[in-house]
């Protein structure tokens, strides 16, 4: 399973002290909303290791994060994903690789559930209370140095 804390240990000391700055930049954004940045989150490590296109800017990483949040958490988005990735599988002219799944299954997916459900005004969890003990929850990262 991919980890971002992994993937820092045995970075490069040339591109850390970037890659540091945007995860911390990152997890701020996302506790400004209530919720962490994930260690399993791929998209945040691309973004922080410049590896996506240019027009993957912060703001829109960002939006991207508590969007999946709120699919896997408030919608059926995961139940369908399941369903649709076994269906994929099984099916002889649908190509059986990450790069299937990642850009064409999961985001069909992602478009019909936002069509059924819309996109909420207020993220959900926003209006739901918070102890400062659930700020630091297991799976998020904590400030990197």
């Amino acid at each position: 399973m991919f980890s971002i804390r992994t993937m820092i240990d045995v970075l490069g000391t040339d591109l850390a002290q970037e890659v540091h700055d945007k995860l911390n930049a990152l997890r701020m954004a996302l506790r400004q909303k209530k919720t962490r940045l994930r260690d399993d989150s791929v998209l945040a490590w691309n973004y922080a290791n410049g590896c996506l296109p240019k027009w993957f800017t912060f703001r829109y990483v960002v939006f991207e994060l508590l969007l999946m949040r709120y699919l896997h958490e408030y919608t059926n988005y995961k139940q369908l994903s399941y369903e649709l990735i076994n269906d994929a599988a099984f099916h002889p002219e649908i190509p059986r690789n990450k790069d299937t799944m990642r850009n064409w299954l999961l985001p069909l997916v992602k478009y019909h559930t936002l069509s059924v459900t819309g996109l909420p005004d207020e993220w959900p969890w926003m209006m739901e209370p918070r102890s400062q003990e659930q700020e630091l929850e297991d799976g998020e990262i904590p400030e990197t140095a």
